[in-house]
């Protein structure tokens, strides 16, 4: 008996893990999310980013303006950054190395802002064990940002949000926490009842246009 427990419990795991695995392919958004890590002597500190262009010649991330790391080399994906362009008005940054990302692919942009409601996706993490494929809804947009019902962990910052036809509809930032000792903004929130905060699509676009 006691090994026929451990036989389910061995069937369950493995189909569970299968299942995470899968639910990580679900919407093929993973080609297009890079992993930026920023060394010190001190430590190490982690966000994400979306592959914009991807050359033999160099290669853009899109990410957030707040994962800059003063006086640390910064690394994606093992290229370093040779070059960081930044956006004067919102938390959005392009960071720049030199050569092409390895099975990685350049999305689509979404044509306009997602609509209240519409399920969108996020992965971030994509260096770590623990990756994060979360889904979530749009749920607001203020004059500054978006607001979607989404987890956003640690590492997440600078994530690109895709709607479910895998376009990009924002770059994720922070998100505001409904905590124990009350409210708050949180670029990496831990703990409490989350909203994900993003860059909407249409901030996106006037900024690259104006960079690019």
């Amino acid at each position: 008996m006691r090994k026929f427990i451990l036989l389910v419990m061995l069937v369950w795991f493995v189909a569970f893990v299968s299942g995470a695995a899968s639910g990580a392919l679900k919407t093929g958004i993973e080609k297009y999310t890079v992993h930026i890590t920023s060394i010190s002597p001190f430590g190490m500190a982690s966000c994400s980013g979306t592959v914009i262009t991807n050359t033999d010649k160099y290669s853009e991330v899109l990410t957030c303006k707040h994962c800059i790391a003063r006086d640390r080399e910064t690394i994606i994906e093992g290229n370093k950054v040779v070059k960081i362009i930044t956006s004067s008005g919102e938390d959005l940054a392009i960071f720049i190395v030199e050569g092409k990302f390895k099975g990685k692919e350049v999305p689509k942009f979404a044509i306009k802002n997602e609509e209240i409601n519409k399920t969108i996706y996020m992965f971030g993490r994509p260096g770590f064990v623990a990756k994060y494929l979360k889904k979530g809804k749009i749920a607001a947009y203020t004059s500054e940002w978006g607001w979607a019902k989404l987890e956003v962990n640690p590492g997440c910052s600078g994530s690109g949000l895709f709607n479910e036809k895998d376009e990009l509809i924002g770059v994720v930032w922070g998100a505001y926490t409904e905590a124990s000792t009350g409210g708050g903004f949180f670029t990496e929130p831990i703990g409490g009842t989350k909203m994900g905060i993003f860059t909407p699509l249409d901030k996106v676009q006037k900024f690259l246009k104006k960079v690019k």
